[in-house]
């Protein structure tokens, strides 16, 4: 049962003191659901999920997770449970930037909920972001996606955040413009945050591939700034670097 090998893997992680995601193989949309409310975090991978069986968990009416990706090729399928550090993370963010933009907000930026993009060229894969939004110039179409997406984890470990940031600027063809991605770790009572955006590759006297991808457009996704806040357990104050 999906609940038992929940169990176990908790248990071995509790043994290894490791920060790693739970792992099980999907069997029902019943069962998922049960361990979608036992898991102590906000990350949870599922293995063999058919792009029928995403289809069917991706109905909006039956769900209170989100969709982080679906690779059907792989029938790989990462939930996102929308924790309250978790919401915390990247919701502040979000609220941060809203605010930036002032009272105007409302008329030139339009927020996205909770949708699920589906990347062309990839029959049945699809994502949810945690925050994201763009331009209402340029928010037009069906396939328009956010310039902006926020990612947060808590459970989730900092490199499947930056998988996300990737496949976000991937997938869109390069519509989404930034991506910022906020990780909390609790062992180093950290938050990491980490402002991406992508830019065309470099060129190199005699490197041809390089050369090409130029050419070519191809783009690269660099990290343009990272904070790190961490508190003090003694004192309870936070120190920015």
């Amino acid at each position: 049962m999906l609940t038992q090998a929940l169990e176990a893997f908790q248990v071995s992680l509790a043994s290894q003191g490791e920060e790693q995601p739970p792992t099980i193989t999907y069997t029902n949309v019943k069962e998922l659901y049960q361990v979608i409310r036992q898991v102590p975090g906000d990350f949870l991978i599922v293995q063999n999920v058919s792009p029928a069986d995403f289809e069917e968990i991706s109905r909006p009416e039956r769900r209170g997770f989100r969709l982080r990706r679906y690779h059907a090729d792989r029938r790989l399928l990462i939930i996102t449970i929308p924790t309250a550090l978790h919401e915390a993370l990247h919701m502040g963010i979000y609220q941060a930037f809203m605010f930036k933009i002032g009272p105007i907000a409302l008329d030139i930026w339009k927020p996205i909920g909770r949708t699920t993009f589906r990347p062309q060229g990839h029959p049945g894969d699809g994502g949810e972001g945690d925050s994201s939004g763009g331009p209402v110039s340029v928010r037009h179409g069906p396939h328009a996606w956010p310039t902006l997406v926020i990612e947060a984890g808590d459970s989730e470990p900092l490199h499947a955040l930056r998988d996300d940031m990737r496949w976000w600027f991937s997938a869109s063809d390069h519509q989404v413009k930034i991506t910022l991605l906020a990780k909390f770790d609790h062992r180093l009572r950290q938050i990491i945050i980490e402002r991406w955006e992508e830019e065309e590759a470099a060129t190199r006297p005699g490197a041809t591939t390089t050369r090409r991808a130029a050419m070519s457009g191809a783009s690269q996704p660099v990290l343009k700034q990272s904070i790190t806040i961490t508190q003090d357990p003694a004192t309870g104050s936070h120190q920015v670097a």
